[in-house]
């Protein structure tokens, strides 16, 4: 039996276990200051092995008491830590992830809008705008047209002499700059068109449900004015 078993201490001095206790709050600390360094990711690696085995050997050998054992019990522990550092670098190498933080794999970069295209006709012969679909308007047309296809408008709203404009949903549009001027008393026609569009539901004419969605979202800059724009000229 050891003389610390005779005088009924197994271990080391308070001092000493303070000591431990303060080297492992400053090895903790360098460990969580060097995380934020921009390191290379092996040399990372490598100082956090070094710094853990550091911190466990301390932990074991003073607060476990194996430094005040039998030296068989170290050759032990010893074994279990040069195999489990074995293990981690054999998949760290097999893996090719030394990465400390964000992932090998790059996030690829938001997507960035597509602007509404500014639609042209030039593109197709005037006498075949008539085969056309409706949805392919957007095409075909330019300015106030355009978006008012684009948007979907076409689907809901007929306008006497627009290709594709004969949805039954919403009223007529064919004269809407002059109608609109006499739907609300001290209201111009641009406002109302305005004010229709920003919140549908505000306006619903007569006979019809109100069933027009908000579409400010989806407009780009300067489409809701050249829209109205459009709309107004309508007389």
């Amino acid at each position: 039996m050891s003389s610390d078993h005779k005088n009924r201490q197994h271990g080391a001095s308070i001092p000493a276990y303070m000591l431990v206790a303060a080297i492992l709050v400053v090895v903790t600390s360098l460990e969580v200051g060097l995380f934020y360094l921009d390191m290379i990711g092996e040399l990372m690696v490598t100082i956090m092995i070094v710094l853990s085995i550091m911190k466990f050997g301390l932990v074991i050998g003073y607060f476990m008491h194996l430094k005040f054992e039998a030296p068989l019990f170290t050759y032990f522990f010893m074994a279990g830590v040069v195999l489990a550092v074995a293990i981690s670098l054999a998949f760290l190498t097999l893996f090719t992830n030394f990465d400390i933080g964000d992932p090998n794999v790059a996030s690829p970069p938001p997507a960035t809008p597509t602007p509404y295209p500014t639609p042209t006709i030039a593109m197709i012969p005037a006498d075949s705008v008539s085969n056309v679909a409706s949805e392919d308007l957007v095409a075909v047309l330019i300015g106030g047209e355009g978006i008012f296809a684009g948007k979907g408008c076409a689907g809901c709203h007929s306008i006497d002499g627009l290709e594709g404009a004969v949805g039954q949903v919403g009223p007529n549009l064919t004269k809407i700059g002059t109608v609109a001027d006499t739907r609300v008393p001290g209201m111009n026609a641009r406002g109302y068109i305005e004010e229709s569009i920003m919140n549908p539901s505000n306006f619903v004419v007569d006979g019809f449900a109100p069933v027009m969605p908000n579409l400010m979202s989806s407009f780009n800059k300067g489409e809701f004015e050249e829209l109205v724009d459009y709309l107004e000229s309508l007389q």
